[in-house]
């Protein structure tokens, strides 16, 4: 008996790999999935990302606004995807490519960070309310109503950006400028909406979510806790790579702040600024 080989076509080769084996995708994935199943409660693209531009971009001018280089972006999302860190020996060059990257993340999330089927929850919060603290009130309502992975991270982020605004006189970034730059990314328009009218409610939105974090997100004692730490800033402006930074929790300010508001201000002196850092699980 006779028999013929048979070669199998060639599989074009892909560029970049495929998600490690039994995870989720990052890049154009949900969320919530990749959080169940690798148990980061902040997943590494957000807390790098976020460390590196507290360590070295705080007062980048434009930072979110300024766009990367495109080709450090794509090596930063091929490194995430893989589950490596391409920001461990970043410098402060790359801040806007740090941004991008986050900002590219974001934005190809198969659901928005702000889910499509609580587009109109959110926005009804910023429509028609008699004043902001009212907007504030109807948010925390609403945000009851995401899953628990989902506002750790919400809570995280604008934490964050809350913190980065603090330094616009010298990134010129503040809550309004850093909400322009981020509600299309964070809550895209459905396409059924007068896309003009709405984005000028999502970015209040945003903005008034960054200013008043402290309020919309509550902590909980078994919450994962957001940390800052505090570090000197030589007076030529150049990090120090031997400085040792004192860690402060958010409980911490949180409960001084609300002890004694005029506190606020010593927190950060002409020698010291606040830096965020990685959560501390």
């Amino acid at each position: 008996m006779k028999y013929s080989l048979i070669r199998r076509p060639i599989k074009p080769k892909q560029i970049g790999r495929a998600p490690i084996l039994g995870r989720p995708r990052l890049f154009g994935g949900k969320l919530l999935d990749y959080i169940q199943v690798t148990q980061q409660h902040i997943p590494l693209i957000i807390s790098s990302c976020v460390s590196a531009i507290n360590r070295l971009g705080l007062h980048n001018q434009g930072i979110f606004r300024v766009p990367g280089a495109q080709v450090d972006i794509n090596q930063f999302k091929e490194a995430f995807e893989k589950g490596e860190d391409p920001l461990v020996n970043i410098t402060g060059r790359d801040m806007n490519s740090v941004a991008g990257v986050l900002k590219l993340y974001f934005r190809e999330l198969k659901e928005p960070l702000f889910a499509r089927d609580m587009f109109d929850s959110f926005i009804s919060c910023i429509i028609d309310v008699e004043s902001e603290e009212k907007c504030v009130e109807n948010l925390n309502q609403v945000l009851k109503l995401l899953p628990r992975p989902i506002f750790i991270v919400m809570r995280y982020f604008f934490a964050f950006l809350n913190h980065l605004a603090e330094y616009s006189d010298e990134n010129m970034m503040d809550a309004s400028n850093l909400a322009s730059c981020l509600a299309p990314t964070l809550m895209p328009i459905p396409e059924d909406k007068d896309q003009v009218q709405y984005l000028t409610h999502t970015i209040e939105l945003i903005r008034t979510m960054i200013i008043h974090h402290e309020e919309i997100f509550p902590i909980n004692d078994d919450d994962p806790i957001y940390e800052k730490f505090a570090t000197t800033i030589p007076i030529d402006g150049e990090e120090d790579e031997d400085d040792e930074g004192e860690m402060i929790s958010e409980h911490s300010l949180r409960r001084s702040a609300s002890d004694d508001a005029s506190q606020d201000s010593d927190y950060c002196t002409e020698d010291f600024n606040l830096l965020n850092e990685t959560d501390v699980w």
